[in-house]
């Protein structure tokens, strides 16, 4: 049985024939459900769509999977990839009611790179979440939801980890967009200071939804597409990072993942950034792990960091890297996804969280509350770095299931069904 197209009446179209009424409960989707080879939810009709969907063409850092978090008084970098003789150098940032003029400090060429690291200030005193606007002589660039400026950081600070969205669907029967869009919304009314996604945002060699012209799988660049509209909507910077469904090719897609994903998010596949005293590093992998250059600039990175608490971020541990970096540098929290399940343990000075599939529910998503460089809460529990011992409770519940001797930790065993 395939799947082949979503009417805008919402009725199902299976093998030709239409089989009854499709249930959306999401009231973001009713607005945005037509089918076409392209646009599965009338995506295409919102006006931010074209935006949200721009590909990174000059402006390279940040963008809207890997944005900045600064206070309005300080400045800060961007990267542009243009040529050297490139002037007539103008950024600003844009939201519904604002459009400022960035004052740019400083400008200087990485020719290493073939990339400018543009220093600039905000000089009024403005807050909250923009788009990033360039004009200059090399051309225009435009990426959403990439920059948020506050007047200054302070605890308790939020944020929530999403994982494995598999837009737009997922074997045999899920509409994934569906009960995503409920958890963007419920996460959304939550107003975190900014969301983590641990990777496999689309589905890749979907069968759920097919373009009803060939009959064949939707395209990676369509699936992210829509996934990228739909995380604009949670209205808060959004650090993305790559899993296997990312990356992996697959006979049954029109084009390549991988370089959808470098197309849309860049090369490089490390990610971090500092809020308050936590570093917060996350990285891009699939079933071959990182590259020996970007291991290496992983674990160049975490040699400098800060004495305060670290949050490694990834969405396996794809050839145990991330079990050897843990042990290598001391984490105080390990977030990853992939396993389409919850686990949530502490074990030798870490604290371990593996997300649920976004899809499985409206409630598959974590808020965490930082309430000072050692304190934090999640799932009704609270935390101390310096001691690590739970504050409120004496054990945390986990599922029965194997041990583990590399990380010490129950560890389930994965379905051989892909994930």
């Amino acid at each position: 049985v395939i799947i082949s197209a979503i009417l805008s009446t919402n009725s199902l179209i299976i093998n030709g024939q239409i089989e009854g009424e499709l249930n959306f409960r999401s009231s973001i989707i009713n607005s945005f459900n037509a089918t076409a080879s392209d646009n599965y939810f009338n995506e295409t009709k919102d006006p931010r769509y074209y935006l949200v969907n721009r590909p990174l063409t000059l402006l390279y850092y940040p963008n809207k999977g890997y944005p900045i978090i600064t206070e309005y008084s300080k400045p800060f970098s961007i990267k542009v990839s243009a040529p050297e003789d490139t002037t007539r150098w103008n950024l600003s940032l844009v939201s519904d009611t604002t459009n400022v003029s960035l004052s740019i400090l400083k400008t200087k060429y990485d020719s290493e790179r073939n990339q400018w690291v543009i220093e600039v200030l905000v000089e009024k005193e403005i807050q909250g979440l923009f788009d990033l606007k360039l004009v200059c002589s090399a051309g225009n660039d435009y990426q959403t939801h990439s920059v948020k400026l506050v007047k200054k950081f302070s605890y308790p600070f939020t944020f929530v980890q999403i994982s494995d969205s598999h837009f737009p669907g997922y074997a045999p029967d899920i509409n994934t967009t569906a009960v995503n869009l409920e958890v963007i919304q419920k996460v959304k009314d939550l107003n975190p200071d900014f969301v983590i996604h641990t990777g496999d945002v689309i589905d890749g060699p979907n069968t759920v939804f097919v373009d009803p012209k060939t009959g064949k799988t939707l395209a990676a660049e369509v699936q992210l597409k829509l996934g990228l509209w739909a995380l604009d909507k949670l209205d808060t910077p959004v650090f993305i990072i790559a899993g296997n469904h990312d990356f992996d090719k697959s006979n049954l897609l029109p084009d390549d993942p991988e370089e959808v994903w470098n197309k849309y998010f860049g090369y490089s596949r490390i990610q971090n950034f500092s809020f308050l005293d936590w570093d917060f590093t996350g990285y891009s992998a699939s079933f071959e792990g990182l590259s020996e250059y970007f291991e290496t600039s992983l674990r160049e990175h975490l040699k400098g960091t800060s004495n305060g608490s670290d949050v490694l971020y990834y969405h396996y541990d794809f050839k145990e890297q991330a079990t050897k970096i843990l042990k290598k540098y001391h984490m105080e929290i390990a977030l990853w996804g992939h396993e389409h399940r919850e686990r949530f343990f502490y074990s030798q000075g870490t604290l371990y969280h593996c997300q649920d599939a976004m899809f499985k529910n409206s409630d598959s998503f974590t808020l965490f509350t930082m309430e000072s460089e050692n304190i934090f809460s999640v799932k009704e529990e609270t935390f101390n770095t310096s001691t690590f011992k739970i504050e409120n409770t004496n054990e945390i519940q986990t599922t029965k299931t194997p041990f583990s001797p590399i990380l010490g930790v129950p560890v389930p065993k994965i379905p051989s069904a892909r994930l």
